[in-house]
């Protein structure tokens, strides 16, 4: 990796934020709506009850080897949670193209979690993949947070 690649990586603020919508479905018309967060009213029948439907958007990937377990997520989604790049612990690691954050099961995969529910107002779908060998193990990690 580059070491420009590297300072964008951590900089966060020379990349565009994105907006992450979810697709949701009404329970009652089955109607899809896609919000950022759980709609509260059906523009369709008016039901006030909605289930998350499964995208991409709506999943995280969570691999694990025999020893270990990490969640899979982009920079851009990372920074989309108001995450800072340069705040992950350095039990976590980063693909040596950048493209991809694995955030460590016991630390930072929980950080993840909790803001996708706070942006969402609800829980992501996890996929599992079990890996032996993992890739991940040769990514590099962070460095220490900076405080």
């Amino acid at each position: 990796m580059t070491q420009q690649a590297r300072s964008t990586l951590f900089a966060g603020a020379r990349t565009a934020i994105v907006t992450v919508t979810l697709p949701f479905v009404c329970t009652s018309c089955r109607a899809d709506i896609r919000s950022v967060r759980s709609p509260r009213t059906c523009p369709g029948c008016g039901g006030d009850d909605f289930a998350l439907a499964r995208s991409p958007a709506s999943e995280v990937v969570f691999v694990a080897d025999p020893g270990h377990g990490w969640l899979l997520v982009t920079p851009e989604r990372y920074r989309a949670y108001g995450l800072k790049a340069a705040r992950i612990s350095p039990s976590s690691c980063f693909a040596p193209d950048g493209c991809l954050f694995a955030l460590e099961e016991d630390s930072d995969a929980e950080i993840l979690l909790k803001a996708f529910r706070e942006h969402h107002g609800v829980m992501p779908f996890i996929v599992e993949r079990f890996e032996d060998p993992c890739k991940i193990r040769n990514w590099l990690h962070f460095p220490a947070a900076r405080r």
